[in-house]
């Protein structure tokens, strides 16, 4: 309640969230026919609730742009600096050509959080992420991806860009992205009141085998198209 000039206003709150699924569209060049998207964040949906409307709006997106035979993408992550690698893992089996359920990353702790995790869930049952099989996947029709990227670029999208270079044509175009290939999670105490962000670090190594890039030590140089 605010009082003002003896003149009382109730105000109410309100929950805000931007739609991380800023702009989808399709343009024809050339005999071409052009997918552009821009995603500025990785999270599955809006803040509070287990739905997952925005890696579901990505689906209809895709199977927009299949049903448009979409065969260049531009896919828009120059202010993305990251997110839920579960929507990453969502994005990537999108536009990922000829992946099935081939291995797009695997997770390397340090050997205390390794031998914690293998007692909970199994050794080599939870440190490895395959993609998914998506119906509205349009990477067997795509020639190459071009990746817009900035110096906000970073994490989860530097892990797409990773992730699918070993299958694919990646092209970045823009400057070059953080460098942050590692990830977090947080821990909380027992009321969920108190959390530690980024309380443990994972490294992403992706399908190649390659070493990652050590953190934040520069990340995808500009290319051109």
């Amino acid at each position: 309640m605010l009082t003002e000039d003896k003149q009382s206003k109730t105000v109410q709150t309100v929950v805000f969230q931007e739609d991380p699924v800023l702009l989808d569209t399709t343009y024809s060049r050339n005999g071409q026919t052009i997918g552009y998207v821009v995603y500025n964040q990785f999270v599955p949906g809006p803040n509070g609730t287990t739905a997952k409307a925005y890696d579901v709006k990505l689906d209809n997106v895709f199977a927009k742009f299949k049903q448009k035979g979409v065969n260049e993408l531009v896919l828009d992550l120059r202010y993305n600096r990251g997110g839920y690698v579960s929507s990453a893992t969502n994005l990537a089996s999108l536009m990922g050509k000829d992946v099935g359920s081939k291995v797009f990353y695997w997770q390397r702790w340090n050997s205390k959080v390794k031998a914690d995790y293998d007692q909970k869930y199994g050794t080599g049952k939870w440190d490895i992420q395959n993609f998914v099989a998506k119906p509205q996947n349009i990477g067997a029709n795509l020639s190459k991806v071009h990746i817009l990227t900035t110096s906000s670029t970073a994490s989860a999208s530097e892990l797409i860009i990773n992730g699918l270079k070993p299958f694919m044509n990646v092209v970045t175009i823009g400057t070059t992205t953080v460098g942050k290939n590692v990830g977090s999670i947080t821990i909380s105490d027992a009321s969920n009141k108190i959390k530690l962000p980024p309380a443990k670090q994972v490294d992403f190594v992706k399908k190649s085998g390659r070493s990652p890039q050590k953190p934040y030590a520069g990340g995808s140089n500009r290319s051109k198209s």
